[in-house]
């Protein structure tokens, strides 16, 4: 179409070319194909043919007619034509160059028809380039104004499925575009925190963590939040033995406080059950080691979650009592810091009220 270069473009442009090329994308597909096709290998040539920064020009251009209204109906149509080969990932690459313009193309981008069609067509294509489209919800869910349009469309239960493993070359980067994704769209939202563990994140996050995958710094996070997002969601976490799982994070030093608040928000939230989990032998070891692990640096920020904890659960309190767990408190009351010596001696009153005989607390 535009074979003789870049003059022919800027010409086209020029006399309104730009929403000719959108009205010949028609969604009526059967009765003009060749029309759509001949404007979908237009627009493919306009933005191959200018750099990144033009493209986004383009973008406005383009949006500005109305095409962004038509590539999601055209995206499905060429999808059913088993004729049109090569075309839907034309139109992949189209909606891709959106979904990395600025916050104003992304705004028009992100209208609920287009991105449920484009969501829907997820499952319809194949591996690759169901990874070109988790490539544009990635890149859209990088600017906030993407987020609420993206969730109503209903993104979080359509890409989790993604997170399975399977032996394609692309897993990694499809792993990886997925859970980029859902980090933005869950970080700082409840609700969606929610419908993620609902539609089966939690094992995923588990694995990846496990692993010590790359995606542990994605995984990490999440999971944690999910023990503060709602009751429902805790349930989810019970499913895959999560306060348990919680109890294997704090090996890390950097997650131990974390880990401790979500276990706190557990026990608040189903007592009875978390404390027959967490007063388990192997769990009361694991609690016990905490000091050890943290080290001095960290201490002041565990000791807080340690004195609810406690204070939440008194069969946790005694059974710390009885463990190596007074031994590293008294270590503690070495600390520099005031205000930790202060709060190692208010964990020991906790102790001492939750001991069966306090007299021999005190001698031992």
């Amino acid at each position: 179409m535009f074979s003789a270069g870049l003059l022919p473009i800027q010409m086209f442009t020029g006399c309104r070319g730009l929403p000719m090329l959108t009205r010949l994308m028609e969604p009526n597909y059967k009765e003009h194909r060749e029309l759509v096709l001949f404007a979908i290998d237009g627009v493919v040539q306009i933005f191959e043919s200018h750099s990144m920064a033009h493209k986004n020009d383009f973008c406005r251009l383009f949006a500005r007619s109305g095409i962004l209204q038509r590539l999601g109906v055209t995206l499905q149509n060429v999808l059913k034509d088993e004729t049109a080969t090569g075309y839907p990932e034309k139109v992949i690459s189209i909606l891709v160059w959106f979904s990395q313009g600025d916050s104003l193309v992304k705004i028009q981008t992100c209208t609920q028809d287009l991105l449920s069609r484009v969501l829907q067509s997820l499952h319809h294509v194949s591996y690759p380039l169901a990874g070109r489209i988790l490539k544009i919800v990635r890149n859209l869910s990088l600017d906030q104004v993407a987020h609420e349009p993206l969730y109503r469309a209903g993104a979080v239960a359509r890409l989790i499925p993604f997170l399975e493993p399977c032996a394609e070359p692309l897993v990694a980067e499809t792993h990886n575009l997925v859970l980029s994704s859902l980090f933005a769209l869950c970080r700082v939202n409840k609700l969606r925190q929610e419908e993620a563990a609902v539609n089966g994140i939690i094992p995923h996050l588990q694995h990846f963590i496990q692993v010590q995958s790359p995606l542990k710094e994605f995984a990490l996070p999440m999971y944690c939040d999910l023990a503060l997002a709602s009751q429902r969601s805790r349930m989810e976490l019970y499913k895959y033995h999560g306060v348990e799982f919680f109890l294997e994070v704090m090996r890390s030093p950097n997650w131990v406080v974390n880990s401790l608040e979500a276990i706190i928000s557990c026990l608040q939230g189903e007592p009875g059950l978390v404390e027959d989990t967490l007063v388990l032998p192997q769990n009361v070891e694991k609690l016990a080691a905490v000091f050890d692990i943290i080290g001095e640096n960290r201490t002041e920020q565990a000791l807080e979650p340690l004195m609810n904890m406690l204070s939440f659960s008194p069969r946790l309190c005694a059974a710390l009592g009885n463990s190596p767990f007074v031994a590293s408190l008294l270590v503690q009351l070495n600390h520099r810091k005031a205000i930790v010596r202060k709060n190692i001696l208010h964990i020991f009153i906790s102790l001492y009220r939750c001991y069966t005989d306090g007299d021999a607390f005190v001698r031992d």
